[in-house]
């Protein structure tokens, strides 16, 4: 019961619009806004009809939502041993908690709320992806300057776009809308090789053969056929894209100045905090250093480590994390810590499969592998939030458009 009538309509109104707008200001709102459509967002979930324990018990039943709950328990545990929990300017440890958001999001999607949620996520994406394209045309300039987006956030944005257009195009019977998808995906491939990130276009064109693999596996004239096609698609955006181009020519200098023991270059600056970092973890493998011990300690070992030969590498770049998703785990709270990642990862991808919808999870689940051996994920939170949203979509369509129980492989390999 609730306390006054017609308070579920004011929530389900509540929820439908909060829904709407979150997918609109995804990449728009500033950090500290965040807080506030979180709490927004839980609140209308507890409110939400029917008993709050029962709902709860229900999410707890996706191994993802489980595996999110333990990744967070065990990094706010890691802050009992941390001797300065608020070490370094940006708190990227904090950003690791954004996870906790899928969980209400996820629980508020239904028949009804749906098309709410995937308008406004469609309204911001296609707004987001326009004023890149618009910027990059008339001033030349990387991601999006006008919203505070990166260019590895834009290039990881037209990724994962790239990768659910070729996935929804090739499940559609309609040819107009196929043909429609899969140019939409061309598009985004060809915008992404004008970004200057390396990581996310790598990772994109891995990811796009594994789902090509795993859809087609049966069928080797397709996989062959869809293959060709995509490797002359890298081949002539290569051919064209100066970003690609000067972002290779700068590697191969990297590469060249890390031989003569030179580190304050992009690749030098990840191999010393990945040395680093490995030390860490070899000396406390049990506990690591504590969930906000990152930058004090790389701060520090960068001046003795081997004999000091990172000891500029602090100049170089801001030291917060350590340009690898394990690494960087493995620094806070050790072994276990990498083990508990992944299980979230593993989660992450039964969500999907339980859904139907496993080529889609293990090409973003190889997306996420990939980008995370040279970046931290949860560094750009944005990213993150994204990939959250697009993971709780997928899924609220499933259980919108298929009965319970009753999701049938999209694989055939």
């Amino acid at each position: 019961m609730y306390p006054v009538p017609g308070f579920y309509q004011w929530i389900n109104l509540l929820a439908k619009a909060s829904l709407f707008l979150f997918g609109i200001v995804l990449f728009l709102w500033k950090m500290k806004w965040n807080t506030y459509v979180y709490i927004l967002l839980t609140l209308l979930w507890v409110l939400d009809r029917g008993s709050f324990a029962d709902r709860f018990r229900q999410s707890v039943r996706e191994p993802f939502v489980l595996a999110i709950l333990v990744f967070c328990g065990l990094l706010a545990l890691g802050l009992i041993w941390t001797e300065y929990p608020i070490y370094g300017e940006h708190l990227i440890w904090k950003r690791y908690f954004v996870y906790l958001v899928f969980i209400p999001y996820v629980s508020l999607l239904n028949r009804e709320r749906l098309p709410w949620a995937v308008a406004g996520f469609l309204i911001g994406y296609a707004c987001v992806a326009g004023m890149g394209v618009f910027q990059l045309m008339t001033t030349g300039e990387q991601g999006v300057v006008s919203i505070a987006m990166s260019y590895m956030e834009f290039s990881f944005m037209l990724g994962v776009g790239f990768l659910v257009s070729v996935y929804v195009g090739g499940r559609v019977n309609d040819r107009r809308v196929k043909a429609a998808l899969w140019c939409l995906a061309a598009v985004l491939l060809l915008m992404q090789f004008q970004q200057y990130a390396r990581g996310p276009l790598v990772a994109t064109v891995l990811s796009s053969m594994l789902l090509i693999v795993i859809t087609h596996g049966r069928e080797l004239r397709k996989v062959s056929g869809l293959m060709t096609v995509l490797i002359l698609l890298v081949l002539v955006f290569s051919w064209n894209s100066h970003a690609l181009q000067k972002r290779i020519m700068l590697a191969e200098q990297d590469i060249t100045l890390s031989q003569e023991n030179n580190y304050n270059t992009s690749l030098g600056y990840r191999i010393a905090v990945w040395d680093i970092g490995l030390h860490g973890i070899m000396q406390r493998p049990l506990t690591g250093y504590g969930t906000g011990m990152a930058q004090g300690y790389l701060d520090r070992m960068a001046a003795t480590y081997k004999g000091g030969i990172y000891r500029d590498t602090p100049k170089f770049a801001p030291t917060s994390h350590f340009h690898n998703d394990w690494i960087d785990i493995g620094m806070r709270v050790g072994v276990p810590g990498m083990l508990v990642l992944a299980f979230l990862l593993w989660g992450w991808l039964q969500i999907f499969r339980n859904h139907g919808l496993t080529a889609l999870g293990m090409s973003l689940a190889g997306l996420i592998l990939i980008f995370g051996c040279t970046e931290t994920l949860v560094v750009y939170r944005k990213i993150l939030t994204f990939l959250l949203v697009v993971t709780a979509l997928a899924v609220g369509w499933q259980r919108v458009n298929r009965q319970p129980g009753n999701y049938q492989s999209d694989s055939t390999g």
